[in-house]
């Protein structure tokens, strides 16, 4: 997938499937999805980001990309339309997403994903894991908003 030229920079090669390839949690952000791929095969995540990246550009020092759903199938093994189903900032457009927030995923339920924590592009209303009765959102038992118990 990546070839170097004499211990100089990485240059992006001939798309080819990663040695381990993981499966996407339905809705995990792109860049969750990413991360942990890049972290169960012991890359960077701006070399895979850059190697299945459509097009990069530099705007004030902020790198930006956008994605190929058929290069990202390519290097993970997936389909297409799995990952299109799975991962949101395939399908859907920006309005869409703006009306959306990351949210980390249950621990519980995505225990078995290895790569590191999940993260979510999930509804505003979305704030508990109900299978597990975990609070997920701002309101979760870490936050500062969350009311404590009176101590009399």
């Amino acid at each position: 997938m990546i070839q170097t030229s004499g211990g100089g920079p990485l240059r992006p090669g001939p798309l080819r499937r990663l040695p381990i390839t993981l499966a996407p949690v339905h809705n995990e952000t792109l860049g969750s999805f990413l991360q942990r791929l890049a972290t169960v095969n012991y890359l960077s995540l701006d070399t895979l980001a850059d190697a299945v990246a459509a097009t990069r550009t530099t705007v004030s020092g902020t790198v930006r990309r956008t994605f190929n759903c058929d290069n990202l199938a390519c290097v993970t093994g997936q389909r297409s339309d799995k990952l299109v189903r799975a991962l949101p900032e395939l399908r859907l457009d920006s309005d869409q997403l703006q009306r959306r927030r990351t949210l980390r995923a249950c621990p519980r339920c995505t225990r078995r994903h290895c790569g590191g924590p999940v993260t979510l592009c999930s509804p505003a209303h979305q704030q508990v894991c109900v299978r597990h009765s975990l609070w997920l959102g701002s309101l979760g038992p870490g936050s500062l908003a969350t009311p404590r118990p009176r101590t009399s």
